[in-house]
């Protein structure tokens, strides 16, 4: 049956195999796939025990989640090669997965969490310093091991 804990573990382990599958573009965000693993888990759970599910997330799931995440991050890189952003001024992958942190987005469903344009705006929360002490510093960690 259903209640049994090797059953309950194979159901999950697909499900973040699905997951990891379908978002294999953002295998960079952790944050963001356990957002999304943790708020599938009660849409699974509703299937197996035959109550009313979100018939939104079958028939669309790469359209409402996996592409508008793909898509704020595509967007950053876009305008750093147009506008030649500093480093430091870009937001990277820490910084998307730092949104899913925040106590306003856990609370989200997953299906409206990217229609709203005010649920996810990126902030800049890693700030990396590059110089040359830098490039000295990785080049005496290859050195070591030659």
């Amino acid at each position: 049956g259903f209640d049994k804990p090797e059953f309950c573990a194979a159901i999950e382990v697909a499900l973040f195999l699905s997951i990891w599958g379908e978002a294999g573009n953002l295998r960079f965000c952790p944050e963001f796939l356990c957002w999304v693993y943790h708020k599938l888990v009660g849409e699974v759970a509703k299937i197996l025990n035959n109550l009313s599910i979100n018939e939104n997330l079958l028939e669309s799931f790469l359209d409402q989640v996996i592409k508008p995440a793909y898509d704020i991050l595509a967007n950053q890189l876009k305008d750093v090669g147009s506008h030649g952003l500093d480093h430091a001024k870009v937001k990277h992958y820490d910084d998307f997965n730092e949104m899913f942190w925040r106590p306003h987005v856990l609370k989200l469903e997953l299906t409206s969490a990217f229609v709203e344009k005010g649920n996810f705006s990126l902030r800049k929360t890693f700030v990396e310093r590059q110089s040359w002490l830098h490039v000295m510093f990785i080049f005496s960690r290859v050195h070591i091991f030659l």
